[in-house]
């Protein structure tokens, strides 16, 4: 989604700075145009006053002398004036005004001068043309006052001639003002036309990717990924592949490992079999020597203590196959609503020989699992915290269950003799033990259990000080009645 927006956006910035670049630039494009425009108009009239004059003096046959051929223009300059919509003002070549023609004679005063300038005189005959233009702003109004030379036949500079031009804002403003607005409409149809674009564009690129990101949120463990389907734009239908491939190498990869685990676990636990089994072996092996000797000598006794012997260590031998047939192989798990307090009590309430203490809420905490089974791992972990605290001047253990919302826990604490910090991750590894008995299987089936019940299992020791052993299990666990747990995790 965030793309989509992003591209939208882009493309409407993108309008947005164009409209604004465009408006920039014809704004100073008409500007100087009409700049053009008036510096153009402006010489098209001198050209004319040009003309003009130099006709009447022809006709005239005046002489070329400033004073006579102002006091002959006194009336012709005014004839000029109308005719070419101008204001006319003849100075001689000290820059003294001699005579001129006004359109508007409140304005003579303030558009022509009695004596030019020193600045204007240089600037005019420093010039390197025959004409100079300076623009002056007089109350609040802009002119081009236009500056030329009057020349003799042998081309000699005679008189200087000014026309003040009036800057008409008010055109440059029409035309701008205009174009803007086509401006404006024409970009508000080509803006509605980008969104729309835009839409499109976004809805083509991220439908494909929005597709792709739902497969990808489906797919969260590997042997449940399945591979993506389907036809997508070439850019993204390359990522899918490579996705597709790694996918199928993942898979490949975890099947191998997954195999080698178990291969490598059963054959652990077959050397600890070997082991355990070895060990009654031994003095039944013993027993039967020495009863081969005795039975010479006939002695009752002797026999019906061998006999003895042999069966302690044949029920050796049968716990230590059902211990690992228990591990290896656990029952289907029977669903129900069992009461979570309940177990706690019933189990602690077996062991009343020890100190057992438990805490549990006012109200019944209810989850969905086996009773059985729950209560096989909670006896796994009592026997265990038993066994910690051996020994102990006081020794403690202590129950307690809590809930909330979603999940409930059950933690047994003991004051034992708590583990060894880099022991810690391998105590619920099967065949692990800190003791000297036992095959170091009871917190591995506990392991199986919590996870069979898609719960999790928590361990927090400190050496000297005790353990806590923590079971949080899910209280809305989907179940069909039964459930088969994963018997190929050892």
């Amino acid at each position: 989604m965030r793309l989509r927006y992003t591209i939208i956006l882009a493309i409407v910035v993108v309008n947005i700075l164009s409209f604004i670049l465009t408006g920039v630039y014809f704004s100073y494009y008409y500007k100087k145009e009409s700049e053009i425009y008036h510096l153009e108009r402006i010489r098209r009239k001198e050209y004319s006053i040009k003309a003009a004059i130099a006709h009447h003096i022809k006709e005239q046959k005046l002489p070329k002398i400033p004073h006579q051929i102002a006091a002959a223009f006194n009336q012709k300059i005014c004839e000029i004036s109308d005719i070419h919509n101008v204001d006319i003002a003849f100075y001689n070549l000290n820059g003294t005004f001699l005579t001129g023609a006004v359109r508007n004679p409140i304005d003579k005063d303030k558009l022509f001068v009695f004596k030019l300038d020193s600045l204007v005189l240089e600037t005019i005959f420093h010039s390197f043309s025959d004409r100079v233009t300076i623009k002056k702003n007089i109350e609040n109004r802009s002119y081009l006052y236009d500056y030329f030379f009057l020349h003799d036949d042998y081309g000699e500079e005679i008189l200087i001639i000014n026309i003040p031009y009036l800057l008409d804002k008010n055109f440059f403003n029409r035309e701008m003002k205009n174009f803007l607005l086509n401006l404006v409409q024409i970009y508000f149809v080509l803006f509605l036309i980008a969104i729309a674009a835009a839409i499109l564009l976004a809805t083509t690129i991220t439908k494909p990717l929005d597709k792709l990101r739902a497969l990808l949120k489906n797919n969260v463990k590997i042997e449940d990924a399945k591979p993506i389907e389907g036809q997508y734009p070439s850019e993204i239908q390359q990522l899918v592949d490579d996705y597709n491939r790694v996918l199928q190498e993942l898979k490949n990869s975890a099947m191998l490992l997954a195999e080698r685990e178990r291969d490598s676990a059963w054959r652990d636990v077959a050397r600890q079999v070997a082991h355990e089994i070895k060990n009654p072996i031994t003095p039944m092996r013993l027993s039967v020597q020495w009863i081969e000797r005795t039975l010479q000598t006939n002695e009752p006794d002797k026999l019906k203590e061998f006999c003895t012997s042999m069966l302690v260590q044949i029920d050796t031998l049968s716990r230590i196959a059902d211990t690992f047939s228990r591990y290896s192989k656990l029952p289907e798990i029977s669903f129900e609503r069992i009461n979570l307090c309940e177990i706690a009590r019933q189990t602690s309430s077996l062991l009343t020989d020890q100190p057992i203490s438990i805490i549990t809420p006012k109200s019944p905490v209810y989850i969905i699992g086996d009773k059985n089974q729950l209560t096989q791992a909670l006896n796994n972990v009592l026997k265990n915290a038993i066994q910690a605290t051996e020994g102990r001047h006081a020794p403690e253990i202590k129950i307690e269950v809590s809930d909330n919302s979603h999940e409930a826990a059950i933690s047994i604490t003991d004051n034992g003799c708590g583990i060894e910090p880099e022991l810690l991750d391998k105590i619920f590894i099967p065949k692990f033990t800190t003791k000297t008995s036992g095959m170091g299987l009871g917190l591995a089936i506990v392991k199986n259990i919590v996870e069979a019940h898609r719960g999790r299992i928590d361990l927090q020791s400190v050496k000297h000080k005790g353990t806590t052993i923590k079971i949080t299990l899910p209280k809305n666990t989907e179940y069909n009645g039964t459930h088969k747990p994963d018997h190929s995790k050892v």
